[in-house]
């Protein structure tokens, strides 16, 4: 199916939350970007001009946003224990990928 039954294994969640502070932080890249797209769009729709100028940046934006919180309770905050955040973590990235296709 779209959502994994299992995190990773369980020596993982030492690392996760021990010297790999990094991998906790990089979901929020994803909000960064979005954050971004919804803030100044204006880049993006210069460039979609010829085809693509209805387009929703800021919309995109702001689920990419989301995104990046739902990245981070599903593989981070709630690492190892069934979690509802892992659902929607993968059909918000999976309707974001086909929403820009």
């Amino acid at each position: 199916g779209l959502v994994s039954a299992v995190d990773g294994p369980p020596e993982w969640r030492e690392k996760i939350f021990g010297s790999a502070w990094w991998y906790r932080w990089s979901s929020f890249a994803y909000c960064l970007a979005g954050g971004l797209l919804v803030i100044r769009p204006a880049p993006m729709y210069r460039h979609a001009r010829p085809c693509c100028f209805l387009f929703p940046f800021r919309s995109m934006g702001a689920l990419i946003f989301l995104n990046g919180i739902l990245s981070y309770l599903a593989d981070t905050h709630t690492f190892g224990r069934p979690s509802a955040w892992r659902a929607a973590d993968s059909y918000v990235a999976t309707f974001n990928t086909i929403l820009q296709f």
